[in-house]
């Protein structure tokens, strides 16, 4: 799941800048969007280790929106990096 939270910035500073969250399940803690925070969460999954890295050259890649799967980057890959759900 992802979430996002976008902070009012204060004035003469940097404009909105949201801010990424990631919870990997309903009953596991939220935290900030990052691929090491991923890597974390999925220890021993290393397809979800490798897919991002070959995919990416920046964090911020990571929720961008795929159009062809309909879903954010990061979901897809996910979604990949499982035997179970991979190629469909």
């Amino acid at each position: 799941m992802l979430f996002y939270q976008e902070e009012v910035p204060v004035a003469g500073k940097y404009p909105i800048q949201p801010k990424r969250f990631f919870s990997a399940g309903a009953d596991v803690p939220v935290r900030a969007l990052a691929l090491l925070a991923v890597k974390k969460v999925f220890p021993d999954n290393h397809r979800i280790h490798d897919l991002p890295d070959a995919q990416f050259q920046s964090g911020g890649e990571l929720t961008a929106y795929d159009q062809l799967h309909r879903m954010t980057k990061i979901n897809w890959l996910l979604r990949q990096s499982r035997v179970e759900t991979a190629a469909h």
